[in-house]
């Protein structure tokens, strides 16, 4: 890739930094309140904590990076960084306990529920948004507000082809070029020619999707046929406001519902309209390549139904162990192309999560985007959550 050896060179620069940032001692707050044991919800694991330990084990692994000298204001009570360490690896230990309980087949699967919930209670404080009048959510039943997100794969190329007139870009380092605008980028090409793609996409609505979650996977093709992937992370933004083009379609009667297979569909039919309406949305994702899944604000991969996203102006620090209570898509739906799925398509769900990223549309005390990962089910299921539910924080006695 013509591109490779300046990103290295960018990704040694931005590590080097992040390095120096990692050793400063820092101190953060968070708009919670502790509750009381018998305010704590009925825990358990749609998936039976699979995937949890691989979530568990990039975090700790991320924490011996830090300086954990600092500590984290919740429920009015500072909390010694170095406690999340310990919250997660007690987790674990009650994870595996209940694991082991529910292999030896000997009770119920309730008798090993019943046993997790005795550990949290025992091992650990449970806190959850200290909503007031006027925050979204405030006085409800089901007080959060969540979203969903994946990871997309798109076809790309190493050179620019006839018919790959999209480029991927990596964020400049001359901050008036990085501030350029989506109109700018896309269809002045402001950043063209001076060595900032990264690959080339024949579709600018994948390249759209990509930002909109914030990360993703490349295919790439040799001439032998063979094909090579490569995850693309989060490299900021040009500072400038996020717009959906599904509200602007909307209003102009482009569209009768803003689904995904709506919206390319249009696009797809109307390539004349392909300017007027991305300029709506002025705000462009920057990329960078990187070995793993894309990874969080904090740099660490996030994992496939563990990672979730919060409003980094609320939860800065990264990492804590989260319990959410929602509902997502049922893996047989099979209206999933419907704008908006009938009810019986979803089901309420629970789930431990690691808090390991944020986003830009991400905004409030209890305000949740769950990631789904990469597969089918992920892309179906992130599309078509928009939902009320509860959201709680665990942290080691």
């Amino acid at each position: 890739m013509r591109n490779l050896l300046l990103v290295l060179l960018l990704s040694i620069s931005v590590s080097s930094l992040a390095n120096v940032a990692d050793n400063i001692r820092r101190d953060y707050t968070t708009p919670t309140k502790k509750l009381s044991i018998n305010e704590y919800p009925n825990f358990a694991d749609d998936l039976d904590f699979q995937n949890i330990e691989l979530a568990i084990d990039r975090q700790l692994r991320r924490y011996r990076q830090k300086n954990l000298s600092g500590t984290v204001l919740m429920g009015g009570r500072e909390i010694p960084q170095f406690k999340y360490v310990e919250t997660l690896q007690k987790f674990l230990q009650v994870v595996r306990l209940y694991k082991r309980c529910v292999q030896r087949n000997v009770f119920p699967k309730s008798v090993c529920v019943n046993e997790l919930n005795s550990r949290i209670a025992n091992q650990f404080d449970v806190y959850a948004p200290d909503l007031v009048e006027g925050d979204d959510g405030y006085g409800r039943d089901k007080f959060a507000l969540f979203t969903a997100y994946y990871t997309p794969t798109i076809r790309g190329w190493d050179e620019e082809q006839s018919n790959t007139p999209w480029a991927i870009y990596t964020r400049p380092e001359d901050e008036s070029l990085a501030r350029s605008s989506r109109e700018e980028i896309d269809f002045e090409g402001k950043l063209k020619n001076r060595n900032l793609e990264l690959f080339y996409t024949q579709d600018l609505f994948e390249l759209y999707i990509l930002q909109v979650e914030g990360g993703g996977r490349i295919e790439t093709t040799h001439p032998d046929g063979s094909k090579e992937y490569f995850y693309l992370s989060y490299d900021g933004t040009n500072r400038k406001s996020w717009r959906f083009i599904s509200h602007y379609m909307r209003e102009k009667g482009y569209i009768n519902n803003g689904s995904i297979h709506a919206q390319r569909e249009f696009l797809a039919n109307n390539p004349d309209k392909q300017r007027e309406i991305y300029r709506t949305c002025p705000s462009y994702v920057y990329f960078k390549v990187t070995e793993t899944p894309p990874l969080g604000n904090d740099a660490v991969s996030l994992s496939d139904n563990r990672s979730i996203a919060t409003d980094r102006n609320h939860y800065t620090f990264k990492g804590m162990l989260a319990f959410v209570q929602t509902r997502r898509l049922r893996p047989d739906a099979n209206d999933y192309n419907q704008p908006e799925p009938d009810d019986r398509s979803y089901m309420e769900f629970s789930r431990f999560m690691l808090d390991q990223d944020t986003g830009g549309a991400i905004r409030g005390k209890a305000r949740v985007d769950l990631y789904f990962g990469e597969d089918e089910y992920a892309e179906r299921a992130a599309q078509h959550v928009h939902d009320r539910g509860r959201l709680y924080w665990l942290v080691a006695k």
